[in-house]
């Protein structure tokens, strides 16, 4: 029957009140208006957010019997309650009138505690009715407008057991009564909306109200007055929602307008112009259409930015506007206008990390925004007894709201949670929102992917580490309305996903603690089925890294994408590194090869390899020495160390017995060049034997004196090492400790980027028990004890010695009993920071003859105190008198005698 027909039905014939009566007791069934209402397709037709089909005969034991095959429902443990949840349709073509809505429902704890549970609800439009014990439920609902909202949800349930299944839709036409007691609905909703201070339609709400007020009490009248208050109100939700994005759109515009000055700025500017009127005349507009004219233009103008190539280098800690190494591991990272934003970890605080928010608009210098969550103030429980990891960003374009989710834990991992919190600015403090376990899921290692179609997504690892899930988020990304398991009992973690045209790439790892592990991938054309069997990239340690994003890099010349992986515990957890490099993909395969380093133009979108001129040719290069090479088992010779081939490798002798440490490789480059670095690239097959961390890397303009230039504890994976350039022709590699040494490639580099600027290190020494001699030229007498010592104001680096023997080790102080001939020389203290960059201080220790031949010699005076007689110590003479002078030289020798002084 249709919509005409029942309006005519209702007025013909009877009288109103008869008509109205007749229907009441005879309504008409209109069940077939509403798509798969006893879910015989699952959730087809509904808008569902965290309830599960199910197929067996379990509600007769609740006191009603599923309609079909399948119904709907939702269990935990009955020592759990249920999450919120939701499942709703909007029935439409509808007649004006009354409707009653039918379901078979319950909402129980097992337990039996509470007898009755609260918290879940049948509902239609703006009515609603509690659902407890298993049965029939029914309410009734006016439709106005030809739509009705029709659903049943979970909130704050103490029930551990909700399901429901055979939707019914009776129409009952006209009701009067029923229309008062809607009206009055509508009328506190409608005044509640004018009320607050952003309301958009004002105008339109007030004449809305103005009209029902005086409306008369026939059917035609209350009809109309509710069909006005209904399209007011629906207009003030949609501006409620839509104004957030514009507005934060236009914002965005106009800040990149304000903050730069790009080829196209006048033609963007002429769109910003055009469309900024709509923030003060909002009613009517549609906002969306608007946003998404900002956007392209915002696209538009900055295609028009010139080409900016800038070299992204690998392994150093990144340094932020003040001087401050940058923390935010587990990164997430979010594209506004021209610039970047990047959240992570701050793990300073090593246990209980704050996220901070940094910025950049090429990726090589950093901003510090601020740190937008913060332990004890974001969150009471944040830094007492609760953690944040991996948090992610997304910006929603439908509310012009900032979201961050993230996995939300305890020490010992039990609560297997995640939080979410908002912003309406990018670099503000931001709310929290929400946390718990996503449609009761435990939930840990996570990331966000948002779609095409903007439909964004949370991915985590799930149940103990065994699956991954994928939580579709509800349109404002404030909450999961649906799940989906993937990967069951392959125990991945770290998932990242990123679209290339129509397939989906997932990157993860296995589970290995802060330890790195073979990373692979699967492919699909649907996120939440169809997943490939997982294959290997990188390799066996996924060059040391694990992933945390995939950027996804557009610009006037094309895309191009960025995985971004964490270099844990590098080699504290504060000192791990944020790695970047571009992969591409060939049909459903990834290519995923490491650099050290990069080339990336954020502008025109592209990314390229390094010009070789940063390297010496090795054209004349060979290998000079060796303490060992493994030929007899496999081809680790030496020279494939210098052969300009990453799969090919030098390996330390294991046949035949272990070559022990120390390991070298010494090589003549043919002549002599000026160098500042030095690349050594590890193995790249499926093994990590043999990984060079003791180090010690020396030079020589003749192959007979060696100067040492840099070394350390911490040789950083595959990432050039730089040093004040010194000229050389030959150099040496050492591996000071480990049971073999494994090089695929070794590279010099003939330049250090503009950024370097190595530590301060200074030197002192002491002769015996004697104060410190701020110097580093010691000149001592035989068998005297001196000790040296350099220091540094830096932290988080390692340190190396050398000495003229050839002596090697881990110390910044070094001590000589009884001086001899044979300690003459330079001694080489070396600290190697955390930004990939060594710095050093030398001392030359020589032997002197008396004490009378070392005053006559004219060596510098580095200390002279004053005594009185009776032995008190004077800054300096007061008045004539006899005084009690100690003179103290460079070479450490000291000279005491009493002197008259004017």
């Amino acid at each position: 029957m249709n919509r005409m027909k029942l309006c005519l039905l209702a007025v013909l014939t009877f009288g109103q009140g008869m008509a109205e009566a007749a229907f009441r007791d005879n309504p008409t069934e209109m069940t077939t208006s509403i798509v798969n209402p006893s879910f015989e397709d699952g959730a087809t037709g509904w808008a569902n957010a965290g309830f599960w089909t199910q197929t067996n005969d379990s509600p007769t034991g609740e006191g009603w019997t599923k309609d079909g095959k399948i119904y709907m429902e939702r269990w935990v443990a009955d020592s759990q309650t249920l999450p919120d949840a939701d499942l709703h349709q909007v029935v439409s073509e509808l007649p004006v009138g009354v409707f009653k809505v039918v379901v078979d429902a319950h909402a129980v704890n097992q337990k039996g505690e509470p007898e009755v549970c609260q918290g879940a609800f049948l509902y239609a439009g703006r009515h609603e009715t509690s659902v407890h014990k298993g049965g029939e439920y029914q309410l009734r609902a006016v439709a106005v407008n030809g739509t009705l909202e029709i659903g049943f949800r979970l909130k704050g349930t103490d029930a551990n057991w909700a399901a429901v299944d055979h939707f019914r839709l009776l129409y009952e036409g006209h009701d009067v009564e029923a229309y008062k007691e809607e009206l009055d609905i509508l009328l506190a909703v409608a005044e509640e909306g004018a009320a607050q201070e952003n309301c958009h339609n004002l105008t339109s709400l007030r004449k809305a109200i103005e009209t029902a007020k005086e409306t008369g009490d026939s059917v035609d009248e209350l009809v109309a007055a509710l069909q006005g208050l209904d399209v007011a109100i629906n207009e003030y939700d949609r501006l409620a929602v839509q104004y957030g994005a514009f507005e934060r759109a236009l914002l965005n515009a106009k800040k990149l307008y304000d903050g730069s000055d790009y080829a196209g700025k006048s033609l963007f500017g002429k769109v910003i112009e055009e469309l900024e009127p709509l923030a003060d005349n909002p009613e009517g507009q549609d906002l969306m259409e608007a946003v998404s004219r900002l956007e392209k233009a915002t696209q538009d103008y900055l295609d028009t930015r010139p080409s900016n190539w800038m070299t992204i280098r690998n392994g150093a800690l990144w340094v932020d506007d003040r001087g401050e190494p940058v923390q935010a591991h587990g990164a997430g990272f979010l594209q506004v206008g021209d610039t970047w934003y990047m959240i992570g970890e701050d793990r300073n605080n090593t246990w209980n990390p704050d996220v901070n928010m940094y910025s950049t608009k090429d990726f090589v210098h950093w901003k510090f925004e601020r740190k937008i969550i913060k332990n004890g103030v974001t969150h009471p429980s944040l830094g007492n007894g609760r953690f944040i990891e991996r948090p992610k960003l997304m910006y929603c374009r439908k509310t012009g709201k900032y979201v961050v989710w993230c996995h939300w834990e305890q020490g010992n991992y039990g609560a297997s949670e995640a939080a979410v919190f908002y912003c309406d600015s990018v670099n503000g403090d931001y709310k929290f929102h929400w946390a718990g376990r996503p449609l009761g899921v435990k939930s840990r290692d996570c990331n966000v992917f948002v779609d095409n179609d903007g439909t964004a997504y949370f991915i985590s690892t799930i149940e103990e580490n065994q699956h991954l899930g994928l939580f579709r988020l509800s349109d404002d990304y404030l909450s999961a309305v649906e799940y989906t398991e993937l990967f069951k009992w392959q125990s991945r973690e770290a998932p990242a996903i990123v679209r290339h045209g129509d397939t989906y790439f997932m990157m993860f790892s296995a589970c290995s603690g802060w330890d790195p592990n073979q990373a692979t991938f699967s492919y699909s054309k649907s996120l939440t089925s169809g997943w490939s069997s997982r294959a290997n990239i990188g390799n066996s340690i996924a060059y040391d890294t694990q992933a945390a994003s995939v950027l996804t890099v557009t610009g006037s010349k094309g895309t191009s994408y960025v995985y971004v992986g964490d270099r844990w515990q590098d080699p504290g957890l504060a000192e791990s590194k944020t790695i970047m490099f571009p992969i591409s993909f060939n049909g459903n395969s990834i290519v995923f090869d490491y650099k050290p380093q990069f080339d990336l133009d954020l502008s025109t979108g592209q990314c390229r390899d390094v010009a070789q001129s940063c390297y010496v040719p090795k054209d004349k290069w060979k290998v000079r020495a060796f303490s060992s090479q493994e030929t007899g088992s496999e081809n680790g010779a030496a020279a494939n160390a210098i052969d300009g081939n990453l799969q090919t490798k030098w390996h330390t002798r294991y046949s035949g017995g272990v070559a022990p440490a120390p390991h070298h490789i010494e090589v003549d480059m043919g002549e002599e060049h000026e160098i500042a670095g030095f690349l050594c690239a590890p193995r790249m097959d499926n093994s990590s034997n043999g990984l060079v961390r003791d180090y010690m890397f020396l030079v020589s303009t003749d192959g007979e004196q060696w100067e040492a230039v840099s070394g350390g504890t911490w040789l950083p994976y595959y990432a050039g090492v730089y040093f004040e350039p010194v000229k050389a022709r030959y150099f040496r590699l050492v591996a000071l400790a480990g049971q073999y040494a494994s090089i695929s490639e070794i590279d010099i580099l003939q330049e250090a980027p503009d950024s370097f600027a190595p530590a301060s290190v200074n030197g002192s020494w002491r002769l015996g028990e004697s104060s410190p001699f701020y110097n580093t030229n010691p000149t001592v007498r035989k068998r005297s004890t001196v000790t040296l010592t350099a220091k540094t104001g830096s932290s988080g680096g390692s340190w190396a010695f050398y000495g003229p023997d050839g002596e090697m080790g881990h110390t910044n102080e070094y001590r000589i009993d009884k001086v001899s001939d044979e300690n003459v020389g330079v001694y080489t203290f070396i600290y190697s920071d955390q930004y990939c960059q060594s710095a050093k201080v030398d001392f030359q220790l020589s032997i002197r003859g008396t004490d009378v031949e070392s005053v006559e010699s004219g060596l510098a005076v580095v200390d002279t105190k004053y005594y009185t007689l009776q032995g008190m110590e004077v800054s300096e003479p007061s008045g004539k008198g006899m005084y009690v002078v100690k003179t103290c030289y460079g070479d450490g020798s000291v000279k005491v005698e009493k002197k008259l002084l004017d």
